[in-house]
């Protein structure tokens, strides 16, 4: 069914895919990202982080902390933190409209789950 309504939009933009999507935004996404954390504080973990960000942002603690950062000038974007339900991690996804809110969403997440001695954060995650 997907490749049938992708046809059809193709078809209605004249025919060429490259037209079909014009003006449909692009962003800047990490894929799920794992870092290590002790199965008995991971909820927790999580649990503050979205308290602290709750301070500053809009979150969303349905499964963890879903955190939306607003436009700064260089873009907008949003950070989901989550404990793992089937091991010791915390899962991990960044995503923004542009390179540098995506950096800048992606350190600010980072400094502060380092606050936390039971998280490990592996050197380079989540770089571009």
């Amino acid at each position: 069914y997907a490749s049938c309504v992708m046809a059809w939009i193709v078809a209605e933009s004249g025919g060429l895919a490259s037209e079909a999507f014009v003006g449909v935004p692009e962003f800047v996404s990490s894929p799920e990202l794992a870092l290590p954390c002790a199965d008995a504080v991971k909820f927790e973990v999580a649990s503050k982080l979205a308290e602290r960000f709750q301070q500053d942002y809009d979150v969303l603690t349905l499964d963890g902390a879903r955190v939306s950062f607003p436009d700064d000038g260089t873009g907008e974007g949003w950070a989901l933190v989550r404990a793992s339900n089937t091991g010791p991690i915390l899962t991990v996804r960044f995503e923004a409209t542009s390179e540098a809110r995506y950096a800048s969403i992606r350190a600010t997440v980072l400094e502060e789950l380092a606050r936390y001695p039971e998280v490990t954060i592996p050197e380079g995650i989540g770089l571009r």
